[in-house]
């Protein structure tokens, strides 16, 4: 099962914005991701439990930091296929979290 998850920095205080970035890169480094794009993650996560664990998590940052940055996550979803022009090389790291 994975998920994306994707934001954009709305603030221009590099520590907060650092801040936010360290917040969510800790949520993140227990499981496994790939990063294709500046700030979107395909995250794998075992089950539904840990995608709500993780999608509270991060709301709550959000929520904390709402001048900072701005988030979209998907619904979790096992297989599918992602799709796009990305250096070839990105598409196994995505599809080893995807497919």
């Amino acid at each position: 099962m994975h998920f994306m998850a994707t934001w954009r920095y709305q603030s221009q205080d590099v520590a907060a914005r650092n801040k936010v970035n360290s917040e969510i890169t800790t949520l993140l480094s227990p499981y496994s991701w790939v990063r294709p794009l500046e700030d979107t993650y395909v995250i794998n996560v075992p089950d539904q439990a840990q995608y709500n664990l993780i999608l509270t998590r991060l709301l709550a940052i959000m929520n904390a930091n709402p001048n900072v940055v701005h988030l979209l996550i998907s619904p979790p979803m096992t297989g599918g296929q992602y799709g796009g022009y990305l250096p070839s090389n990105y598409w196994k790291d995505i599809n080893a979290r995807s497919v």
